[in-house]
């Protein structure tokens, strides 16, 4: 016996208006979220979510009302929602302890610049004076320990 695939669900009896309000509103919606402080990253996924609340609340689009007036309150809760979303998440990034240790990653940075530097240096010396260095300078030798060597 083969198993049958499932029935598409059925085309919801709004998607041709949905899509025609889509494609007039979106730059609205675009410029709205940018003008309540949604940052450029962000911008495409709340515009997203401005859409999946009007496609949920499409039976509750009172007559009389016009497209911009509605989509402006989705717009003005989506943005509120994704600026408290922010803080929390700030809050949440503060409340972490500090890495113990002193862990301070520009430093580590620097020491890693100068030791690149060093090895470059190194690496254009000719090989005796570059053992003598290292053995010097790295290793602590002294004098008469590299002449023993």
């Amino acid at each position: 016996m083969t198993e049958r695939m499932p029935a598409p669900a059925p085309r919801s009896a709004i998607a041709p208006e949905f899509a025609a309000l889509y494609r007039e509103q979106f730059g609205f919606v675009w410029r709205m979220l940018l003008h309540f402080g949604v940052p450029n990253p962000a911008l495409e996924d709340a515009a997203q979510e401005v859409f999946i609340v009007v496609h949920r609340r499409w039976s509750s689009w009172a007559a009389g009302v016009s497209a911009r007036s509605w989509l402006y309150g989705i717009v003005r809760r989506v943005a509120a929602d994704w600026r408290r979303s922010q803080h929390r998440h700030a809050r949440k990034l503060e409340a972490l302890p500090r890495p113990s240790g002193g862990h301070d990653v520009e430093a580590e940075v620097a020491e890693r610049e100068l030791l690149d530097a060093l090895e470059q240096a190194l690496a254009e010396l000719d090989e005796p004076t570059r053992t003598v260095y290292v053995l010097a300078e790295i290793e602590g030798l002294s004098a008469p320990e590299i002449v023993e060597l």
